[in-house]
């Protein structure tokens, strides 16, 4: 008996750059796992939210990055808001509201046969969706927050979940009465691998050998980084400099002008860049906020790693597990921040110490579990 191919619907939507990310890398290797294409198998990497209605995605995309960057304290407060569940019902049918057509229409677009959702908002879609029009498609919740997760994430009873740590599944598996789960590896783009990383500060033979630093805050920039850069630039040690703004145009300008206003001090301001393996390649150390993809990539190339920022709530274990596994440092102040770069600058005992620590979480890039869940669900 010949199987019918699976046409596989993957949602996402752009409140971060982790989530659309995270779906790109599990597709790719489904589709070069044995036999996915021959067999007339498809994956459709799509946007949960239907453009016309422009509430849902002003209010959860716009709104979010807006709060994120300019009113951090609102974000927390509307995060918590939603742990009650009459506030989280409410939101729910919010983002519903106004999606359901879209969704009704990708699905018989393509024929879909699965539905796999990288965001709590479009597996509320997705379930309404599938228990009201569509009972034969089965529908898997991936959990992108590894360490901490909103309630929100466990809405939708009937479905499969990915977990990326047993500490999450052993939370909220019992609690939701999940029946039907799996613990994988977070997903890491094989390129970030520690493998393919330069030799550092304290082991190469360059003459004039500086210490590298990169400073990264995703697609906006990271937030305090002007500050950050002007101390670095004033104390002028032996350090080179990377800051990725991102989209952030008016960071890129600030930090232009520092540079022409401290000429001697070595520093690289770049925009939105697509070889951020290479950056982390070639740094010694990272500065950067916590969240889940960011947080796996700079541990899986294995460097020390100062976070400057988490969101509260969904980011809290991140930062955690990285304190926990004696990798990184949580430091929001900008002199803090200096003085422990400088520290591993000078102390290459204690550096070692931390990329061995790192080394020993071993972050790799092995997709074969989520694949084969996904495919056989």
């Amino acid at each position: 008996m010949v199987e019918e191919p699976q046409k596989i619907l993957f949602l996402y939507l752009n409140t971060g750059n982790g989530h659309k990310a995270i779906a790109d890398i599990v597709k790719k290797a489904i589709e070069k796992s044995q036999n996915f294409c021959e067999n007339h198998n498809k994956i459709y990497l799509e946007h949960g939210f239907d453009p016309k209605h422009k509430f849902t995605t002003l209010f959860y995309e716009t709104g979010y990055r807006f709060t994120i960057a300019m009113l951090p304290g609102a974000y927390s407060l509307f995060y918590d808001v939603n742990c009650n569940p009459v506030c989280l019902n409410i939101t729910k049918q919010l983002t519903i509201f106004g999606n359901v057509q879209h969704l009704r229409q990708l699905i018989k677009r393509y024929h879909i046969t699965k539905i796999v959702s990288f965001h709590f908002s479009t597996s509320a879609i997705a379930e309404r969706v599938i228990r009201k029009y569509y009972p034969q498609i089965s529908l898997i919740n991936t959990v992108t927050d590894p360490y901490t997760a909103h309630p929100c994430w466990f809405l939708t009873k009937k479905a499969g979940y990915i977990f990326f740590s047993k500490q999450l599944a052993n939370q909220y598996v019992k609690k939701y009465a999940i029946k039907n789960y799996t613990i994988q590896p977070f997903p890491v783009n094989p390129l970030f691998h520690s493998s393919l990383t330069e030799p550092s500060f304290h082991s190469s033979n360059k003459k004039n050998n500086k210490f590298r630093v990169l400073i990264v805050g995703g697609g906006e920039g990271l937030r305090g980084a002007t500050r950050i850069t002007e101390l670095f630039a004033r104390k002028n040690g032996n350090i080179k400099l990377t800051v990725v703004c991102g989209r952030n145009t008016e960071l890129k300008h600030l930090l232009n002008l520092l540079k022409v206003a401290y000429p001697n001090f070595d520093l690289t301001i770049l925009g939105f860049v697509h070889n951020m393996h290479e950056l982390m390649a070639n740094s010694d150390c990272i500065i950067s906020k916590c969240g889940a993809s960011i947080v796996h990539e700079v541990l899986a190339s294995g460097k020390p790693y100062i976070i400057s920022q988490y969101i509260h709530g969904q980011e809290l274990g991140n930062m955690r597990f990285v304190k926990k596994n004696g990798c990184g440092w949580f430091l929001k102040n900008p002199q803090k921040i200096y003085q422990k770069v400088i520290e591993l600058q000078q102390n290459p005992k204690y550096y070692d110490k931390i990329c061995k620590n790192i080394q020993k979480l071993n972050i790799h890039s092995d997709l074969k579990g989520i694949t084969e869940y996904i495919l056989k669900y």
